[in-house]
């Protein structure tokens, strides 16, 4: 293959990427904001990190995902465990409500879980909550946080197998003749 074609054939795969983004703006109503209009670009958009259901599109528009923290916690629990850093996050906890709704959203396929892994050090956690840096570790807690909240066939889904088709990797999690392997 030509190093013409190559370069050629590299920058079709490139322009075919998904652009994923995430902007920390929080409005006042406590949704997430988003500055940029992205539809002209052709580029497929996804909002990460979601705190409230408004935020998801119908489909064909942009996809979403939120975190397990968004899905376990809401504002109350800062109100039981008033000034507990660990309960610092980015973005915010939301509503009950807010939250009741993302979990019903991700039973119904509609929205991705991330596990929110953002390991944050002591140094910058234990501290007063107004300073705190926000985050937590997610990555080994996600599959035994979330087992109370979905069955493991939902947290499959929306961890694994709709996460990989929002990509357009419908040809991966499978073992068939010829098929592609991740390596």
């Amino acid at each position: 293959m030509s190093s013409r074609h190559s370069s050629a054939t590299d920058r079709r795969n490139a322009q075919r990427q998904t652009v994923a983004y995430r902007l920390d703006v929080v409005t006042n109503a406590g949704e997430v904001g988003c500055l940029l209009d992205l539809s002209l670009t052709g580029m497929r958009v996804h909002h990460h990190a979601i705190i409230t259901p408004g935020a998801v599109s119908p489909a064909g528009g942009p996809t979403a995902s939120t975190t397990m923290w968004h899905l376990l916690y809401d504002e109350e629990s800062l109100r039981e465990r008033p000034y507990d850093a660990a309960l610092r996050l980015w973005p915010p906890l939301a509503p009950a409500s807010a939250r009741k709704a993302l979990v019903d959203l991700v039973r119904r396929g509609l929205l991705a879980v991330s596990s929110g892994h953002r390991p944050v050090p002591n140094r910058t956690k234990d501290l007063e909550f107004s300073i705190a840096e926000p985050g937590a570790t997610g990555l080994a807690l996600a599959l035994p946080l979330l087992w109370g909240t979905l069955s493991p066939i939902e947290i499959a889904n929306a961890m694994s197998a709709l996460p990989a088709a929002l990509l357009g990797l419908s040809d991966r999690q499978r073992l068939l003749v010829g098929g592609y392997t991740d390596r």
